[in-house]
């Protein structure tokens, strides 16, 4: 009564793999704005902790829009694949 149907959970698992893709095609961007701009401590800084606010708040409004607020392990899951598969093959930024 209260759980998701299988099959939204499957559209839903497949959906957090693409957001986890394109969390990691902005994590691929400031790899190479990294590589860019001069190297200092303070800018990986502030870049690091952009990119975590960025990611962060992504994943609150895919999960409060796709699930209405309520956090699933596999939605977590489906992201970090999505992010790992992205990073799979050999980017020439690297």
């Amino acid at each position: 009564m209260f759980g998701l149907s299988s099959v939204v959970s499957y559209l839903t698992f497949i959906k957090s793999i693409g957001v986890g893709f394109f969390i990691a095609l902005i994590y691929g961007l400031l790899i190479i704005l990294r590589k860019i701009l001069p190297e200092r401590k303070t800018l990986v800084l502030i870049q690091d902790v952009l990119f975590c606010l960025v990611s962060s708040v992504i994943s609150f409004i895919f999960i409060f829009d796709i699930n209405g607020g309520t956090p699933r392990l596999f939605i977590f899951f489906g992201e970090a694949i999505g992010f790992f598969l992205f990073f799979l093959y050999k980017l020439p930024i690297r």
